[in-house]
């Protein structure tokens, strides 16, 4: 057996030690805390990592979704409990809406601000003044005449009654026809349209935002295999990019669901996420490198001891060898020995008469 076939069944045998499958929620927890352990990673198809990178964004984005939904839902709950008890009546003709009075109303839990002014029509400056003045609150909606305006902390947004009702085919002239609208509607009906939307575009846009988060990870990783040492194929090291970023993934979808329900927010956390996938990929570039050299250590002395047994058959076999001729050459002598004895014991009787013996 030559020195290539050893190493290759020693090989054979490493990665027979690999398993071959492994569940979503497995590959999740060896991505999260057991880096050592990456290197299986890079013995299976990258077509195993792309899965489950589709089907981590597909976990974070129902729960992200069902997190906003809940949120929603409270909000929806709370606007139709206020739609139904205190919102003042109105009537909307001719792209027009009067309220019977003038007022406004503000919600703590949400920094809402809503405003009605609608008995007579405001100048633009009037309306640039109260512009300025929701400036203060997370959300504002202010009704007038003609147009709603909705402010979100940051953008002004305008949104005339005649091209609602056109867009939207709305039979709407007063309060009680918003009420039968959102009966119709119901709750439980609005939550799980806005769920599914809320879900097919968290998705598409999961999967777009993060990989590019797996490719600059992947570009890092190049880099940082190269000074380390570590040759390895763009594949493998993609692969392994995505598992890298397992546990980022998963606190920012923990971060979106605590900054929906109670406005926390952290400046620094993109780059905290960055920096935590930088030190997985490193730390799975090292162990890597680190079980190589072991294993080349470790091939070494199986081809060593290999080749010691080999060496010591072959002796054996040299060494019986010169035994068996040994003995053949000992054999030999006495066949030769048997053959002079025989010929000096001939009896006299075979002897041919020489006339003497008369």
């Amino acid at each position: 057996m030559s020195e290539k076939e050893d190493k290759s069944e020693v090989e054979e045998n490493i990665k027979i030690k690999t398993p071959k499958t492994m569940s979503f929620f497995k590959r999740m927890y060896i991505s999260i805390f057991k880096v050592e352990r990456y290197g299986e990673f890079i013995l299976e198809k990258s077509s195993f990592a792309i899965k489950y990178f589709f089907k981590l964004m597909l976990i974070v984005s129902l729960i992200v979704s069902l997190a906003i939904t809940i949120k929603m839902h409270t909000i929806i709950n709370k606007g139709y409990m206020y739609l139904k008890n205190e919102m003042p009546n109105f009537n909307l003709s001719e792209g027009k809406m009067v309220f019977d009075i003038d007022t406004e109303a503000y919600d703590k839990d949400m920094d809402l601000y809503v405003l009605y002014a609608t008995k007579t029509e405001l100048s633009d400056n009037e309306i640039s003044k109260i512009e300025k003045q929701i400036q203060k609150y997370s959300t504002s909606i202010v009704y007038l005449q003609d147009r709603i305006i909705y402010y979100n902390g940051e953008d002004y947004s305008y949104f005339k009654y005649s091209d609602l009702i056109k867009q939207y085919d709305l039979q709407i002239t007063n309060k009680q026809d918003v009420e039968m609208l959102a009966n119709r509607i119901g709750v439980k009906g609005f939550d799980i349209v806005y769920f599914l939307a809320t879900l097919i575009s968290g998705y598409i846009i999961n999967i777009v935002t993060v990989i590019l988060d797996v490719i600059l990870i992947f570009c890092f990783a190049v880099i940082s295999s190269r000074f380390c040492g570590v040759n390895m194929p763009a594949s493998k090291m993609f692969s392994l990019s995505i598992y890298s970023l397992t546990l980022s993934v998963l606190l920012s979808a923990i971060y979106t669901m605590v900054y929906t329900f109670t406005d926390f927010y952290i400046d620094s956390f993109q780059t905290v996420y960055i920096l935590i996938a930088y030190i997985y990929i490193i730390a799975a570039i090292l162990i890597i490198k680190s079980d190589v050299i072991k294993q080349k250590m470790e091939l070494q002395k199986i081809i060593t001891v290999q080749k010691q047994v080999k060496k010591e058959l072959e002796e054996e076999k040299e060494k019986q060898k010169e035994e068996e001729k040994d003995k053949d050459k000992e054999n030999d002598n006495k066949k030769d020995d048997r053959d002079e004895n025989k010929k000096e014991e001939d009896p006299i009787l075979d002897r041919e008469p020489d006339g003497s013996e008369i």
